[in-house]
C-alpha cells in the first residue's frame, strides 16, 4: 500500500513543480485520483472504471486521509521556500 503522504505530497506539488516523479504507476493513478477530488471536486462516481478499482482497493478512509493532508499542505505553502522544503520531504519518502 502506498504511503498516503507520498499521494497528498504529489497533489500539491504537482501545482508548484513539473516533472515529479512517481514509485509506480499505482502511486501515479492514486495521485490522480486524489487530484481530482481535490483540484476539480469530482466524486469517486465520477471515475473511469480502472480508477474506480483502485479507490476501492484503497478506501473512502484512505482518501479522507489523503484529503486532509493535501488541505493542511497547501495552506501552508505561501512561496518557493515551502515548496522546496515539502519537494525534499517527498523524494526522501519516495526513498524509503
Amino acid at each position: 500500500m502506498i504511503d498516503y503522504r507520498l499521494v497528498s505530497e504529489a497533489v500539491i506539488l504537482r501545482d508548484h513543480t513539473e516533472g515529479l516523479k512517481y514509485k509506480d504507476e499505482t502511486h501515479k493513478k492514486l495521485v490522480d485520483i486524489a487530484d481530482t477530488f481535490y483540484n476539480a471536486n469530482i466524486g469517486a462516481e465520477y471515475l473511469k472504471d480502472d480508477y474506480k478499482k483502485l479507490y476501492n482497493e484503497y478506501g473512502a478512509e484512505y482518501f479522507s486521509k489523503v484529503m486532509k493532508d493535501a488541505s493542511a499542505l497547501d495552506s501552508q505553502i505561501t512561496g518557493f521556500g515551502e515548496v522546496q522544503e515539502l519537494l525534499n520531504e517527498y523524494e526522501a519518502l519516495l526513498d524509503d
